[in-house]
């Protein structure tokens, strides 16, 4: 599970405050993705739930509201994209 092992770097990046709201939107949308999927281990998924909880006191005030909100607006492209990035060439 080699997702998995990103995220747990990502969380460790963030727990060490090297990263940037950019690079915690996209370690969420990672560890969303990777949720999704089922390709997550219980230790990916405590990760992913510091993440999103940093996500979410950083951007949005702690407001689950406005993170939804913006959930909602993002979710549909942000896991295509990592969808597609998965797929293997067509020949």
């Amino acid at each position: 599970m080699a997702a998995a092992g990103a995220v747990l770097l990502a969380c460790s990046a963030a727990v060490a405050g090297g990263w940037t709201q950019a690079d915690a939107e996209k370690a969420y949308w990672d560890c969303e993705f990777s949720a999704v999927q089922g390709q997550i281990s219980l230790d990916g998924a405590a990760a992913c739930s510091e993440i999103y909880e940093g996500l979410k006191k950083d951007k949005f005030d702690g407001r689950f509201d406005r993170f939804l909100v913006w959930w909602r607006e993002n979710k549909e492209r942000e896991l295509s994209s990592r969808g597609q990035r998965r797929r293997p060439p067509d020949d």
